[in-house]
């Protein structure tokens, strides 16, 4: 069988979303967290993903910042600071208006800017340590958050197949449940020390 090519790029464009809205959505909305993500909700103070889906939130995160945005919120056109949640099952067109605004869905389309980097870049630039979970580092402007963090912190970076990294990475060369499993057990190390 012959593996289709894509090129990699920031986020989806808005013919996908309008060919197919309600089936990204509803097939998010049924999706379950997988282990690593709850494990994840116990270790971090706060999760910047690339995701557009709320498994983080429903493992227990609290503190997630969507660099892409969310897939179950609209935003108005006219005025960007202006986003609402869609109730699960809840279905939005090109012509629905919510509270007098035509809406979109909150996310980053191929080409846009991404709103949410400066954010990241605060909390990789707070960061006490830095866990890098499941890419492959060729997404821009997220792969560029490595270079915010401080001189000193530790640098995790969990992956089956990780790209090149600075030295001073920690590579963990595994998928995402075993690898934070492996992580789990040096920080725990770390601070028994």
């Amino acid at each position: 069988m012959q593996r289709r090519r894509f090129r990699r790029q920031s986020g989806p464009c808005p013919s996908v979303l309008q060919r197919t809205p309600l089936t990204a959505r509803h097939r998010g909305a049924q999706c379950r967290p997988p282990r690593p993500r709850g494990a994840r909700a116990r270790l971090r103070r706060g999760i910047i993903t690339q995701n557009v889906d709320d498994l983080h939130e429903r493992a227990g995160s609290s503190h997630v910042l969507h660099l892409h945005g969310e897939l179950r919120k609209v935003r108005a056109i006219d005025d960007d600071s202006l986003v609402f949640a869609l109730r699960p099952g809840e279905c939005t067109t090109p012509d629905t208006v919510i509270r007098g605004h035509h809406v979109r869905p909150h996310i980053v389309f191929f080409q846009e800017a991404v709103p949410e980097f400066e954010p990241a870049t605060q909390l990789a630039a707070e960061a006490d340590i830095f866990v890098i979970i499941g890419t492959t580092l060729s997404v821009y402007p997220a792969a560029a958050l490595l270079r915010y963090v401080r001189p000193g912190v530790p640098v995790y970076y969990i992956d089956p197949n990780p790209a090149d990294v600075p030295s001073t990475a920690h590579v963990i060369k595994a998928g995402a449940s075993e690898g934070v499993r492996r992580l789990a057990e040096i920080l725990l190390a770390d601070t028994a020390r």
